[in-house]
């Protein structure tokens, strides 16, 4: 098999790259894999060579993607999709298919379409798309929701590219991975009959690494722990540069915790976690240090996630299943979040997790959980069994491994 990563898989440090490292691990069981996967810097290089020492990983080959002022204009004018035609090398597409005549591959795995025309003409191997979103309806997603009126005809723009695109690209593939049993369907409406084969194969959490511990070493965490005996710990995930998760953070900020600190029996305070913030994110946390904490980038997580008492997550688009939710739900974290957040999960509100539409039913489900500490243990409890039966990564990628093994 030879496995094509758009991105250095390493350091895993989003949930894109948590997938196709899992992925990796699990199939480096079954079958002998060779790795291409593409970069813009050296720096990140190192890391990402370490993918041999896996079981089952064979050789590793890394391309270097140059973008510069006129690649991204010819982009943007093509009728291609914007990020699929960065991609477009033609240096490094001879490469590649050089190669690809001297080796031959059964299956070529590709996580995501960006790198697909280095594997168009292709026709020895069953070439299978892992498609960690529905590029066409994240996209018209983003188009209702971008940050701005360019942003918004951008977006809309790349969804009717990526209809055209997709399409035309299908033709060329033998199976379609997806997250969830909803982007398969929205997918086979298009694909099918061209794809003859699908799969769903969910996100997943390492469940013992995500556990409900009470202590988990940090270098410092002193400067969390000054707070009065009734304050109620809330947080958000995420990277800080991507721009849903810094809509979430915004709107927890501006729309619920004005409201719920009008409350006199609790004290809330906003735990931001996740890397790279950006200056509207760093900002909060200068003009409101007693009740809002950003974190920056951080190695381990789970020491802020235990502080959490909710965890809230209104996020209004995007696809597949959300791997941040599954960790909390792992570490037995209540959670009250957007129905959107929990797509693909089949989780039950009020049971897992609470699921709340609008301004009023955050506040009133946060103010429920902050109010009867069994509860938060309930719901907690109830996501951690959830997600061990469910979603844990090493189940997943056993069946899935077995079920492309018995493909012949």
């Amino acid at each position: 098999m030879l496995m094509i990563f758009p991105v250095p898989p390493l350091p895993a440090d989003n949930g894109g790259k948590i997938r196709m490292i899992n992925i990796l691990k699990g199939l480096s069981g079954y079958f002998q894999i060779d790795v291409i996967f593409f970069y813009k810097s050296k720096f990140v290089l190192k890391e990402s060579l370490e993918l041999q020492a896996y079981r089952g990983v064979n050789t590793i080959h890394a391309f270097q993607i140059k973008i510069n002022f006129l690649n991204k204009i010819f982009a943007l004018t093509s009728l291609i999709p914007y990020h699929i035609n960065i991609y477009r090398n033609l240096k490094i597409y001879n490469e590649i298919s050089d190669y690809l005549k001297k080796n031959q591959y059964k299956y070529i795995y590709l996580h995501s379409l960006r790198p697909i025309f280095f594997v168009l003409n292709n026709n020895d191997s069953n070439i299978i798309l892992d498609q960690h979103n529905v590029d066409r309806n994240m996209w018209f997603l983003r188009s209702k929701s971008g940050t701005n009126f360019l942003d918004k005809i951008f977006s809309y723009a790349n969804y009717l590219k990526y209809i055209d695109f997709e399409r035309y690209i299908y033709k060329n593939l033998w199976g379609i991975v997806s997250v969830s049993k909803k982007d398969m369907y929205d997918t086979r409406k298009y694909a099918y009959p061209d794809v003859q084969k699908y799969w769903v194969v969910p996100n997943g959490v390492d469940v013992t690494f995500f556990t409900p511990q009470k202590r988990y070493k940090s270098n410092d965490l002193s400067y969390m722990n000054t707070h009065k005996d009734n304050t109620i710990t809330l947080s958000y995930m995420g990277a800080m540069d991507f721009e849903p998760n810094i809509k979430a953070v915004i709107y927890i900020k501006s729309k619920l915790l004005p409201i719920l600190n009008q409350n006199n029996k609790h004290n809330f305070r906003f735990l931001v976690i996740g890397r790279s913030p950006v200056k509207k994110i760093r900002l909060l946390e200068r003009k409101n240090t007693d009740k809002i904490i950003v974190t920056g980038t951080i190695q381990d997580v789970r020491p802020y996630l235990m502080m959490t008492d909710i965890f809230i997550a209104p996020i209004a688009f995007g696809g597949g299943t959300k791997l941040k939710i599954l960790q909390v739900m792992s570490m037995g974290i209540s959670i009250v979040c957007s129905e959107h957040a929990i797509q693909g999960l089949d989780v039950m509100d009020g049971n897992q997790v609470f699921i709340a539409n609008n301004k009023q039913a955050y506040i009133e489900k946060i103010l429920s959980l902050a109010n009867n500490k069994d509860l938060r243990t309930f719901i907690g409890g109830n996501a951690r069994e959830f997600v061990k039966e469910k979603f844990n990564w090493s189940e997943i990628t056993y069946n899935f491994g077995h079920s492309l093994l018995n493909e012949g």
